[in-house]
């Protein structure tokens, strides 16, 4: 009997060491030990994520690692390619050695098809992870350097009102380009309407055409998806300020910019300042290219320059909520934090009506869509209609704040001017969007030049 037990054990020993030395048959560490969330979010106070984007560190992010045998993974990025809320490798092979897991390869975006090069290692505990040649899909065509179009003039169509009625009549001196490209089509019926339509473009065109230059040199269309600008600030100097404050009204009362040498001759002495990366970005979707803001890192870069901090936690809820389509946690967010900051922006968007905000909300969560073409040595980024009339439909919001804020913008010698400004202030915000709202078509946006 004892021999008979004492088999019967040692066949059991031998069965569970077979079934146990099976079990632990991994290439490296046991997949349960590094199947995780990996995280860098601005709340975690013990980050699992090493994170670089083409050589630059990127944090408030979050990717899964997932592997059932140690032989391949499955990865998941959310939101860190440009476009892609929630990117998911599969079938990654894997290379295990006793501390973990290493791994590389090629990837393409199912929304963007943007490409990219990733490579990793992953231990208990912690990720690290490098994307490389990260390109945006046709940035051969657009990923550029771009200034502003110069001011020219033509002759071209206006629909006027001469006394006699609306009419389509030729204009010799006609703003043919600048930084604001906007096209209204000849087709449309010369009417009220369509006149305080073409008047609200043509305001846009000279009143923006003149701010844009002053305030950006240049923009870039980094390949990765980076937007970078060369901006400046003198403009709103103590030396600067009556000019160009007397500039922009000139334009604005004008619809339109005398010539380039206005804007050149006031930014001349302009010192200019590069744009960290990781603030804005771009990529292609639908044909279109689609501009996105990262809300959370330009909040920490306002913070950064004016000397204050920002709770973390409230940073990383940021994030969540505009990855959760949470629209009223994330107004509520930025309530607290323009407590803080006393930021003018900011505190125009938190006092937005709740539509409003849901187009801002749109905005960042899934990018602004833009029309792209190439013409006669100009590359035009511009909204159409459809696009634009949601910005038309928050104008109405602007209103009361640009009232209120009108005496100060105004430097002493010209207070008398904002009685008279008023009632042009009702007509841009108020008046022409509603007419501009009825027409059939136009286009407005950017007039930009390569420069490479």
């Amino acid at each position: 009997m004892k021999k008979i037990s004492l088999i019967i054990s040692l066949i059991f020993t031998s069965v569970t060491g077979i079934l146990t030395s099976c079990s632990e048959d991994y290439p490296g560490p046991d997949p349960v030990d590094v199947t995780a969330n990996y995280s860098n979010k601005f709340s975690n106070p013990n980050p699992t994520l090493t994170l670089a984007y083409n050589g630059e560190n990127m944090t408030g992010k979050s990717v899964d690692f997932s592997t059932v045998k140690g032989e391949t993974a499955n990865l998941t990025f959310y939101d860190i390619l440009p476009g892609e809320k929630a990117l998911k490798l599969t079938h990654i092979p894997l290379t295990g050695d006793a501390e973990g897991y290493s791994f590389q390869g090629k990837g393409i975006g199912t929304t963007t098809q943007s490409t990219f090069n990733y490579e990793g290692r992953v231990v208990k505990g912690r990720l690290i992870l490098n994307l490389a040649d990260v390109t945006m899909a046709n940035a051969n065509l657009w990923a550029k350097n771009y200034r502003f179009a110069d001011v020219e003039h033509g002759t071209g169509k206006v629909i006027a009102d001469e006394g006699n009625g609306y009419q389509w009549e030729e204009k010799d001196d006609k703003m043919t380009s600048c930084a604001i490209y906007f096209r209204f089509p000849e087709t449309e019926e010369a009417t009220e309407t369509s006149y305080n339509g073409q008047n609200m473009g043509s305001v846009l065109q000279g009143l923006l055409g003149y701010l844009l230059p002053c305030v950006l040199k240049d923009i870039t269309l980094e390949p990765d998806g980076n937007i970078i600008a060369n901006y400046s600030g003198d403009a709103f100097n103590e030396e600067n300020k009556d000019l160009f404050i007397g500039n922009v009204l000139t334009a604005f009362l004008n619809m339109d910019i005398e010539d380039q040498d206005m804007i050149t001759d006031a930014i001349k002495d302009y010192q200019y300042t590069t744009s960290p990366k990781g603030l804005a970005y771009w990529f292609q979707r639908d044909g279109k290219i689609v501009i996105k803001l990262d809300l959370p890192a330009i909040i920490s870069q306002v913070a950064s320059g004016s000397g204050k901090v920002i709770d973390k936690n409230i940073i990383s809820s940021i994030s969540d909520a505009i990855f959760s389509m949470d629209a009223l946690k994330l107004k509520s967010l930025l309530k607290t934090v323009n407590g803080q900051l006393q930021n003018e922006i900011l505190g125009f968007i938190v006092s937005m009506n709740d539509q409003s905000f849901a187009t801002f909300f749109d905005w960042l969560s899934n990018g602004i869509p833009m029309h792209i073409k190439i013409q006669n040595g100009h590359s035009y980024i511009y909204l159409d209609k459809e696009g634009i009339a949601p910005i038309l439909k928050l104008l109405g919001d602007f209103h009361p704040i640009v009232l209120k804020m009108l005496p100060s913008l105004l430097p002493p010698e010209m207070a008398g001017l904002a009685g008279f400004l008023e009632p042009l202030i009702d007509m841009l915000f108020i008046t022409w969007p509603e007419c501009a709202l009825l027409v059939q078509s136009f286009d407005l946006g950017l007039d930009l030049v390569p420069q490479n």
